[in-house]
C-alpha cells in the first residue's frame, strides 16, 4: 500500500465499470472477463451482461470505497 498515492495498489473488488450502449442502455458491475469482441460484467444481483465492444459508446471505471 503506497502512502503517498494510496490508489497505486487498489484491489480489483473495489472496482466496478459501467457502459452505455450505443442504443442507450446502461450496464454497472465488476469486470468478470473482457475478451478481443466482448465485455461481461458481473452486477451486485449476480446478473451477467455481456455486451459486445461494437456496441459500446463508452466504458467508465468505478471506485467503489
Amino acid at each position: 500500500m503506497s502512502i503517498i498515492d494510496p490508489s497505486v495498489a487498489v484491489d480489483a473488488n473495489y472496482f466496478s465499470y459501467s457502459i452505455l450502449t450505443e442504443d442507450g442502455r446502461t450496464f454497472r458491475g465488476k469486470l468478470e472477463t473482457e475478451t478481443a469482441t466482448s465485455i461481461t460484467l458481473l452486477s451486485a444481483e449476480n446478473k451477467r451482461s455481456i455486451v459486445l465492444r461494437e456496441n459500446v459508446e463508452m466504458l467508465r471505471l468505478h471506485r467503489n470505497l
